[in-house]
Order: C-alpha cells, then sequence, then structure tokens
C-alpha cells in the first residue's frame, strides 16, 4: 500500500466526493453504507463504504475496491497510480517530486563548489547569480560517468520536467543529454518578461551566458533538443502562447546547421509573431570560429556585452512566407505547389506527385549555367540541396539529386519541367559560382569549401560548387582556427621549429616554393609558369614526414596523394585548384609501369605552364581539365629527363641530417595545430604588393647566378620570393626567427641542375646514352662513329647522331628504360647552343668505313671539362 501524505484527512477526503457528513463508523472503523461517488455507477441503493483508519473502500454494488489512492484514481480518471499518488501529494503539501529532489542535491553540490564545478562555471561565463536564479547544479564523476553541468528544465508553471546534463569532455555527440524519458521543450519558459524582447539561444550553456550578461535587458530562452529541433506537441502550444506578438531575436550557431536551423526555427514561431530577426555574425568572426556561438563570442573572442547588443539591435528581420498563400498562386499547367507536395490534376480527381516542395534560396551561375541552392521541405524535416542544370533534364537525373529516402517523387520528366517552372517563379538572389578552390583574380578572393577569405563584395558572393565525383582532395582541407589572443604565441612556436626542421639549403627551397604557392595566380603573369618542388632522398630522411607538415600548414590533413592513382584522377586533382598544393608520394619509376612513368613526367611538362587537358564525354560535348595544382612530388628518386629537370625545384634530403634537435623539431611541430596557419597567411596575402616583391626576388638572383638557362633561373626567382614573403610575414607579425640563407638556396639549384656552363639539356643525356651503347658493342666504330687519339689521349669524336638513333630507340624498347629522345631537327637547335662548349661543328664531312658521311665534331678535352662521361666511345 502506498504511503498517503501526512496532511490528509481521511474523512474529509472522501466527504468532499460523496457529499454528505459521515457520523457513524463501526469498531473496525467502517463507515455505514452510502451512494457510490465513483463514475460510470448509477448507485440508487446505498452500498459504498470506506475505512477511516487505513482509507480502503468498497462499493457492494459495482464492486470496486482499494485503497484511497486507487479511489483516487478512479474518481479523477488518472492514467495510473504513480499520477494519482502524486497528485495527492501536491493537494496536501507533499510535493517533493523525485526529480526535484535531484535538482535540490545537485544545486547544493555545485553552491559547494565541489571539484571546483563553480568555478568551472565562472569560465565558461555563467555567472553565480544566473546558476542559482536558474537552479543550476553539478553531478561529480562516478566510475566511468564524467561530471556534468545540470539544467533543471521547467514548464510553463515552473515545475520541474526533465534534467539536461552536459560535459564537455566527452565527445560531441554525447555532450549533452536528457534525463531518461525528457522530451523537447521551451528552456526559460517559466520567466519570460513580455516586456522584454526575447533571444532564442541554441543550447542551454548559450541561454545561461547570455542571461548572465545581458539578463537584465532582455530574455534568454532556447529549445532543448538542439537548433534543428522544436518542442513537441504537448509544449508547442504554450510555447507559441508565451511568444504570443513578442520580438524574437534567433541568436543560432553561425555555421551551415546554425544557419539552416535559425531559418526553420523563424518559420515556426512565425505562429506566434511576425517581429522575427536572426543575428548576423560578423565575418571576421565566422572566419576565426566556423562553428561559433554566443559563448565562442563573449567568452573566447572576449567581447563585451555591448558588442553583443549592437549585434542583436542590428539583427536582420526574416521575411516570414506565407506557404500556403504561396503555394495556391504557383501552379503551372496541370502541377500546383500546395502543403509541402505537388499536384497533379486529372480528369477526376487530383493527385500528390511528391512529398515534398522546392523552396529556392539563391541562383548560383557557374561554367555558364545557373544552379539553384534550394531547400527540399517535407512535412517531416527540410534539407538543402544544390540543383544544377542537369537535374532538371530528366527524372532520372532529378532522383539522384536527392539523397534522402524520406523524400519522393513520382512525377514524369513533363511533370518536372513544369516544377522547374515554378521554381523559377520565385523572387531569389543570384550569385557566382566557382569549381575551382584557391585564389579568384577576379575579385581578389580565396574560395573554399565553406568559407570565402578576403573582402567580397555582398551583392555578388562566390559559391564554391564541387563537380559531380568530387576528388577526395576536397574533404582534406580542414581549415581551423585559433582565438585571437592565442595568435601571437601560435605563430611563434611555429617560426621557432619550421627553420629547424632540415638542413638549410633543402628547407629554403621547400619553404620558398610554400609559401609562393598562395601568390601563383598573381606570379603567372609575370613568370608564364610556376615550378614543381621534388622532394626526394633516402628511406629514414624525413621527406615524406616533412611533406606532411608543409601540408597541414596549408589547410590539409591526412595522407599524401599517391603517384599511382589513375590518370583521370591526375587530370581531377590537378584541375581542382590554382593556389593550393598538393603533394604527391611514392615516385618509384622502378615500381610502376614505364606508361604511368611517362605520363607523370608529360602531365609535369603541361603543370609548369597551365596547360589545358580536353576529355571528351558521351553526349559529344568536351570537358576541359585546367592543369594549374601547385605539385610537389616525393619519392626516393628524382627526375633525370633534361626537360623535367628544368621545370622542378630540387628538395635533396639525407637520412644522416636528421638530427637529434631536428626529430624534436618535427615532434614539436606535430603536436600543433598546424592547420590554423592557413587562413592567417591567406588573409595576409591578400594585402601584398607582389610585384614589388617579385622585382626583389629578380634582382637577388640576377646578382648570384650568371651563366645558367632561364626556367631553373625563374624556377630560384620564385622561391627566393618565397622565402622573401616568409621574412615579411614574420616581420609583420612581430615573430623572431632565424634566416634561411637565399643564396644556399640558389646554389643548391644549381648545383641539382645546372652544370658547369649551362643546364643539362636532351642532346647531353643522348650523348651518354650512346656512349654507353658503343661500350656494349652495339653501336659500331667506322660504322656509327669515329674517334681520333693523340699521344693515347682522346681528342675527337666523329658522329653519326641521325644514323644512331634508330638503334638507341630500339635499345630502350629491348631494355624497358625511358629517356627521351627527339628528332634531328630539334638536336639540331641545341648544337648550337653546345657550339664552342663542347662542339665543334654540328655538320662536317668525315671519311668513315667506306665513304665520306656527315658526322658532329665533339671536342673531346672540351667535354670533360663540361662533366659529360663519353669515354665509352673509346672503350669498345
Amino acid at each position: 500500500m502506498r504511503k498517503l501524505p501526512k496532511n490528509l484527512d481521511i474523512v474529509n477526503y472522501y466527504q468532499r466526493h460523496i457529499g454528505i457528513t459521515i457520523q457513524k463508523f463501526n469498531r473496525n472503523g467502517w463507515s455505514k453504507n452510502v451512494r457510490c461517488p465513483l463514475p460510470n455507477h448509477t448507485d440508487k441503493k446505498p452500498s459504498f463504504g470506506f475505512n477511516r483508519n487505513n482509507g480502503c473502500f468498497k462499493c457492494f454494488a459495482c464492486n470496486e475496491k482499494g485503497s484511497l489512492v486507487q479511489f483516487e484514481k478512479l474518481i479523477s480518471n488518472h492514467s495510473n497510480i504513480k499520477e494519482a499518488s502524486f497528485e495527492l501529494k501536491k493537494q496536501y503539501g507533499d510535493v517533493s517530486s523525485p526529480l526535484q529532489e535531484k535538482v535540490e542535491r545537485y544545486q547544493y553540490n555545485l553552491q559547494q563548489n565541489k571539484d571546483k564545478s563553480l568555478d568551472a562555471l565562472k569560465t565558461m561565463g555563467i555567472s553565480r547569480k544566473t546558476a542559482i536564479k536558474n537552479q543550476l547544479g553539478y553531478i561529480p564523476k562516478y566510475g566511468k560517468y564524467e561530471a556534468r553541468l545540470v539544467f533543471p528544465i521547467f514548464n510553463h508553471r515552473g515545475e520541474v520536467i526533465t534534467l539536461k546534463k552536459y560535459s564537455r569532455k566527452v565527445p560531441s555527440k554525447h555532450k549533452s543529454m536528457f534525463e531518461r524519458g525528457g522530451k523537447v521543450s521551451l528552456y526559460g519558459i517559466e520567466s519570460i518578461n513580455r516586456e522584454k524582447t526575447t533571444i532564442l539561444c541554441a543550447g542551454e550553456k548559450d541561454k545561461n551566458v547570455g542571461e548572465s550578461f545581458l539578463g537584465d535587458k532582455y530574455n534568454f530562452v532556447t529549445f532543448t533538443g538542439g537548433e534543428n529541433s522544436l518542442p513537441q506537441k504537448q509544449h508547442w502550444q504554450h510555447t507559441i502562447s508565451a511568444l504570443q506578438d513578442q520580438t524574437i531575436v534567433i541568436c543560432y550557431d553561425c555555421d551551415a546547421a546554425g544557419q539552416q536551423g535559425a531559418h526553420k526555427a523563424a518559420e515556426a514561431l512565425s505562429q506566434a509573431t511576425n517581429d522575427i530577426k536572426i543575428i548576423q555574425w560578423p565575418q571576421q568572426f565566422q572566419q576565426q570560429y566556423p562553428k561559433g556561438d554566443l559563448s565562442d563570442f563573449l567568452i573566447r573572442e572576449k567581447n563585451s556585452k555591448q558588442d553583443l547588443q549592437h549585434l542583436i539591435e542590428n539583427a536582420q528581420s526574416y521575411q516570414v512566407q506565407n506557404t500556403t498563400a504561396d503555394s495556391q498562386k504557383r501552379q503551372c499547367g496541370d502541377i500546383s505547389e500546395e502543403n509541402y507536395s505537388y499536384l497533379k490534376k486529372r480528369k477526376d480527381d487530383t493527385i500528390a506527385i511528391s512529398n515534398f516542395i522546392i523552396l529556392p534560396q539563391q541562383r548560383i551561375w557557374v561554367d555558364d549555367k545557373e544552379a539553384v541552392k534550394a531547400v527540399l521541405k517535407s512535412q517531416k524535416t527540410q534539407y538543402e540541396v544544390v540543383l544544377e542544370r542537369e537535374a532538371w533534364t530528366s527524372r532520372s537525373n532529378f532522383l539522384k539529386e536527392i539523397k534522402s529516402i524520406d523524400l519522393s517523387f513520382r512525377g514524369s520528366d513533363n511533370d518536372l519541367q513544369c516544377i522547374q517552372e515554378i521554381v523559377a517563379s520565385y523572387t531569389i538572389s543570384v550569385c557566382k559560382g566557382t569549381r575551382e578552390l584557391g585564389y579568384q583574380t577576379q575579385d581578389h578572393i580565396f574560395v573554399l569549401p565553406n568559407k570565402v577569405i578576403g573582402k567580397e563584395n555582398p551583392d555578388c558572393q562566390t559559391k564554391f560548387i564541387p563537380t559531380k565525383g568530387q576528388h577526395p582532395f576536397h574533404d582534406m582541407l580542414h581549415f581551423t582556427t585559433i582565438p585571437k589572443h592565442q595568435q601571437q604565441p601560435f605563430l611563434q612556436q611555429l617560426f621557432t621549429y619550421l627553420p629547424k626542421l632540415n638542413e638549410e639549403a633543402p628547407l629554403a627551397v621547400m619553404l620558398g616554393w610554400l609559401f609562393a604557392v598562395p601568390f601563383k595566380q598573381q606570379i603567372m603573369p609575370h613568370m608564364r609558369h610556376f615550378p614543381i618542388l621534388n622532394i626526394f632522398g633516402t628511406r629514414g630522411s624525413g621527406k615524406t614526414s616533412t611533406a606532411s607538415l608543409l601540408w597541414r600548414l596549408m589547410g590539409f590533413s591526412g595522407e599524401l596523394f599517391s603517384c599511382t592513382q589513375s590518370n583521370f584522377s591526375w587530370l581531377k586533382l590537378l584541375s581542382a585548384t590554382s593556389s593550393l598544393p598538393i603533394f604527391v608520394d611514392e615516385y618509384k619509376p622502378c615500381d610502376m609501369h614505364p606508361k604511368q612513368v611517362n605520363y607523370i613526367h608529360r602531365l609535369i611538362r603541361r603543370i609548369y605552364a597551365g596547360e589545358v587537358e580536353t576529355r571528351g564525354r558521351q553526349d559529344q560535348t568536351l570537358m576541359h581539365y585546367k592543369l594549374q595544382a601547385p605539385i610537389c612530388i616525393v619519392g626516393e628518386m628524382t627526375f633525370t629527363e633534361p626537360a623535367v629537370l628544368e621545370r622542378i625545384l630540387p628538395a635533396p634530403l639525407s637520412f644522416k641530417s636528421m638530427t637529434t634537435e631536428r626529430k624534436q623539431a618535427h615532434k614539436k611541430l606535430n603536436a600543433m595545430p598546424l592547420e590554423a596557419f592557413a587562413s592567417i597567411y591567406l588573409d595576409w596575402v591578400l594585402q601584398q604588393n607582389v610585384d614589388q616583391m617579385l622585382n626583389e626576388a629578380t634582382k637577388d638572383v640576377k646578382d648570384i647566378i650568371e651563366n645558367c638557362p632561364e626556367r631553373p633561373k625563374d624556377n630560384m626567382t620564385i622561391a627566393v620570393f618565397g622565402l622573401r614573403c616568409m621574412e615579411k610575414f614574420a616581420q609583420d607579425f612581430n615573430l623572431s626567427m632565424p634566416s634561411l640563407s637565399k643564396e644556399e638556396l640558389m646554389k643548391l639549384c644549381e648545383k641539382e641542375i645546372c652544370e658547369v656552363s649551362g643546364g643539362k639539356i636532351a642532346l647531353d643525356d643522348t650523348l651518354e646514352k650512346l656512349a654507353m651503347l658503343a661500350e656494349k658493342g652495339i653501336l659500331k666504330e667506322n660504322m656509327h662513329f669515329a674517334t681520333e687519339s693523340e699521344n693515347a689521349t682522346p681528342s675527337k669524336l666523329y658522329l653519326r647522331l641521325k644514323f644512331c638513333l634508330p638503334e638507341l630507340k630500339e635499345w630502350g624498347k629491348r631494355s624497358g628504360e625511358q629517356f627521351e629522345i627527339l628528332d634531328m631537327k630539334a638536336y639540331r637547335r641545341m648544337f648550337k647552343e653546345r657550339t664552342n662548349l663542347y662542339i665543334d661543328s654540328p655538320d662536317k664531312p668525315k671519311w668513315i668505313g667506306k665513304g665520306t658521311k656527315r658526322c658532329v665534331v665533339i671536342d673531346m678535352a672540351k667535354v670533360k671539362d663540361f662533366g659529360l662521361d663519353l669515354e665509352g666511345f673509346w672503350q669498345c
């Protein structure tokens, strides 16, 4: 039997329901029989009695019997005994519910500052006054369960209906959780002052933080289920009543989910008021905190309550759309838009061909076609999509854009054209889009997947629209941000350890290239090409780990790409960006198919100048891929082709250079949030004078490098330009860093690419290969070539180059070795470059074998000074 409330008078209780005074009781405490008061029982003769000692009752006519609590359940039509017992406790002063007892216990823990919980609350931005007012509590850590802050949730009458428990130390999915049985409601509904503006926040923490700062001027409330939730049916009517005709300012997170939730809440709350506004977070704050909220704005960004009040006062009004009225006006042919579906009129009836409608938000022009950013809205939920022009061409294409199984479309191709016309009838803004990540020359901005860096014309915003079947490159961009007050120590630590990663010369090459990459689109008009970085070295030299660190500096995370990817993947990758670096690992020609090696070499030659690759489609149209991505190739081997060598910046690494200090620098940098550097640096890039720094870099190279071909010299200029950018960035941010020698950088490039008096060209490589064939006996003396010696020392070589080239090609096919063979016209041009270096005459008659032949005359003394090895012609 359930315990009865102490203040309950059993006799008075029953007399109140029976309607008469009972004075006669037998010796066991039972009353005389009276007419039964229970519903659904018309008692003509007295048959009901109760016991004044224990409260039990019995009716001899309807056979109902039991305790006083059971009588309360029957007389008041409660759903169960527990509810009846609670109602009795409420009526007779014993109203301490289990939830209220928990609230009091948790509140006591917090007020006693258990585990320094009250101190932690202050660091979150919640004042003690607010904590007491809202009865906040604290649950200590117990076993595997983390400690949690407790927010009691009250209904419109001020009664506790559930608890919300919050922890910062668990994954975001379980950060906030209901007490068992909790329902979504409006937190703060019990204390709404109708004379104040109401601020709808994104969570219980934001509600309490906002109230701690501006609770004297505004009501702060939130929906307990998150940004994309609304109170359930039993609480919704109370929510509408509490907010009736009020001014509501929605203050949700600044990410896409937050803004989508804000519009969803605004539309739902339009039932209560037409005065709804949505806070517009400052662009700089959005860049700093892509998922920033009210707490971040006040606590992490350290803004004042006046700053928040300014945002509230300047919030953008939400234009309430009457969907039903709108849909009645929007019709095309037999199709009409109405009540979350498109209806098709037939002869005898009207059927629904979808369970959603399309609400366009923005028109986006990309690739000379118009796409539509829209919301697919059903009665259950809504999804944001971008419908490109091809989606409207057929029903099958349209269905591919519908990702959720909650949405269905049963119309035909003709019906789809009518829906397109209905969607086009909306008046919405128009902007331009791009499929290319990175620097946009026309607008002087950097476009990233989820944000834009730089000042942009608000009337013509740029949106990134990825191509279908996008490369995983886009998903690897993870720009992070750090608070302003932490930027200086972060940058100083970064610039302290960066110059310690490896030896000075190769590190200067790598950092120079990396810091020049974001300027590529601005450099190309001046230099007409951009070099490829080549990091190579033996095992244990730190090439892959160094490349990974450099990639993270530009906002990327994940494994480096592989050289063994398919040709089409290469095209997608190299056309995805123009000013963000791409790192490709595992360049090992010995482990790769010769065709794949040749393809990579051909790509390098084309990337250098930003050429365009064209592929055909099934519909007979052409797809153009602009090969313009700044690329770094990492491997154990470097390139040997002269045509490739003159297009790279070499960074040779050795395992001997990985000292303990450099390994420690790697460890320190790996532990830092390197992805946060990219947004700071890209913003700085937009403010620089490229022409001036490029001129200074050109002068630096000219002062040191003299006899070097133009392409390697231009490559060095770009690397020196990058080092100058790094130094100027450090100067602008007041950072101290060890200086990296530009002279060492140029000497390394000259050593790796340029020989004594000029760069190594295809002719030099071909002559060395022919010397090897002569030594093997494939080329015959007095048939393919002739020699002269003075005092047993080689002096002149007479070479029938045109006659030797077919033998070289045939040997290359048999051996599988890959090298570059040009036509004679190209070699004749090279003869002119090497005349007076080691070629005496490009075309001189010489008696060879049985007749006079036209030969190239090579001075062997000069060949030795030049650095070529042609001794094979004398060792045959």
